[in-house]
């Protein structure tokens, strides 16, 4: 019987037996598992094959494999992939030594991934593909085209691999290779052990978003090492992964670019907040996912940052990063190859900070909807600089290219967050739009995330030259953290021009992105 999103059950009746039995299951992948997507020829760079890769979080492995497919499930693999020369595969494991073998039109690739995972973090990729090293232990794998731009994007991937280790203890997963993908990959980054998923929308061309790297980097400690037992408990696996992203931030760049990262969060946090509804039940920590709803509605900003947000609370309560961060080793060490649960995790707490632990309410921080009453305490200098900017343009001040000088890429974000904000009562005159986006070089620029604020500020305003160029950005990636809200955001100022490029351009998104989209409109 299909139950809708959670698929149709597989019942193995397994005879009397004793120590192990093996399991054989033979099946063929239908063309429309949700887990993948089949690019044409016509989707990649050179133009000249096909690509396909896999995106299983959270519950589509189902779709490309016979499967326990739940996070409380953990289990090694192998894997031999033959595809036809010359396409290359990659997957989430260790190549083997001489694994490489096959005839005159075809290769079989062989693959291992020793450390137990669950089946969300299966992942393989077939396309046009060649690699540039970046260290001993990290590669970059991409189209021919842009495999040198990528590897001087990511060029910084070990200096955050060695400071995730400094925090969080041995890296136990040998390689830490990056795979940058087509356009229409639906997420910043996919977490999948030995080979991260990273969208193209990364190439900024100046490093400025590569923190999304140090996101992925450390969920090989929370997430792949560490798993939350079931989808309700996400945000251990995505609040305590923020959480140490951050903080490798904060080792790098300091303490006002920090403030600048966390700061951008908590916008989206009150964005996503506002979107549900703040009496929501996905707003809370731990959403209400039963009768079979599906995971990827309940997906936002809320257990990354509202988590966040709580981790921050117990390190303060704790006594401060001095006492927190070896708790947090000795949590990973202690849970490595395991499962965690809020139950593991306030037991674990109270038992290294038992004065600490009675100050917590957990059922409130748990189960309570909307927004945290305990805002993460962070530093706001650089904060307070981009939002007197703001107002100073809001109250009719003439913009010039040397108000942003020197600015990092999360400065302009909370700028542009900041604008949103304050056009929410009022919205910004097109003249000024127009000057903004000339002297700080919005109009035009590479980096997706100002383009994408400023796309949705323009649009607030029914600026004609953001309106087309949104309609660029939806059309030439399929990311959902900018793909959405520039879908909902055409659709107030131009409905049917929001869906007519749903239409033309949406055969070309992720089955997973194609869904969520086709949600929003109809909504």
């Amino acid at each position: 019987e299909d139950q809708g999103p959670l698929g149709r059950a597989l019942q193995i009746n397994l005879p009397p037996f004793e120590n192990q039995v093996v399991v054989r299951v033979q099946y063929t992948t239908s063309p429309d598992a949700t887990a993948l997507q089949w690019l044409d020829p016509v989707q990649t760079k050179s133009g000249k094959f096909p690509y396909l890769f896999s995106q299983c979080q959270a519950i589509h492995a189902r779709s490309m494999l016979p499967c326990q497919d739940s996070p409380s499930a953990k289990a090694s693999y192998r894997a031999a992939i033959t595809v036809p020369k010359p396409l290359v595969c990659v997957m989430s494991a260790v190549r083997e030594a001489a694994s490489e073998a096959g005839n005159e039109s075809e290769h079989t690739y062989k693959w291992y991934q020793k450390v137990p995972i669950c089946s969300y973090l299966i992942a393989l990729a077939v396309g046009e593909l060649e690699s540039r090293d970046l260290s001993g232990r990290c590669r970059v794998w991409a189209e021919p085209a842009t495999v040198d731009e990528c590897a001087w994007e990511f060029a910084e991937t070990e200096q955050y691999l060695k400071v995730a280790e400094d925090l969080c203890g041995e890296y136990r997963w040998g390689r830490y290779d990056l795979l940058v993908l087509p356009p229409s990959f639906p997420y910043g980054g996919m977490e999948n052990p030995c080979l991260t998923f990273v969208t193209p929308t990364l190439l900024a061309g100046d490093r400025s978003l590569t923190s999304v790297v140090a996101h992925e980097i450390a969920h090989s400690w929370s997430g792949n090492l560490v798993t939350n037992r079931t989808w309700e408990c996400f945000w251990m696996n995505e609040g305590f992964t923020v959480f140490t992203e951050r903080r490798i931030v904060q080792k790098l760049f300091g303490d006002k670019e920090h403030g600048m990262h966390c700061e951008a969060g908590w916008c989206a946090l009150c964005g996503a907040v506002k979107g549900f509804g703040e009496t929501h039940s996905f707003t809370a920590l731990t959403p209400q996912l039963e009768n079979g709803t599906d995971p990827d509605d309940a997906f936002s900003s809320v257990p990354y940052e509202k988590g966040f947000s709580f981790v921050c609370h117990l390190e303060e309560l704790a006594g401060g990063e001095a006492v927190f961060q070896p708790f947090m080793r000795h949590y990973y060490d202690t849970l490595a190859y395991g499962l965690t649960d809020p139950d593991i995790l306030r037991d674990m707490y109270t038992a290294k900070f038992p004065e600490a632990a009675k100050q917590v309410d957990w059922q409130y921080w748990l189960t309570a909807p909307g927004l945290p009453k305990h805002k993460p305490q962070y530093d706001t200098s650089r904060v307070a600089e981009a939002k007197s900017l703001g107002d100073s343009l809001a109250s009719g001040a003439t913009p010039s290219a040397a108000d942003v000088e020197g600015w990092t890429s999360h400065a302009h974000v909370v700028l542009l967050e900041h604008l949103q904000e304050l056009a929410k009562a009022t919205p910004l005159s097109i003249p000024l739009l127009d000057a903004i986006g000339a002297a700080y070089k919005y109009d035009g620029t590479k980096n997706s995330e100002v383009r994408f604020r400023f796309n949705i500020l323009g649009l607030k305003s029914g600026r004609q030259q953001n309106v087309a160029d949104a309609v660029a950005q939806v059309a030439s990636q399929g990311r959902m953290k900018f793909t959405r809200p520039l879908y909902r955001a055409l659709k107030q100022v131009d409905t049917a021009a929001a869906v007519t490029t749903f239409e033309q351009h949406g055969a070309k998104y992720h089955p997973i992105c194609f869904k969520m989209v086709g949600k929003d409109l109809q909504g």
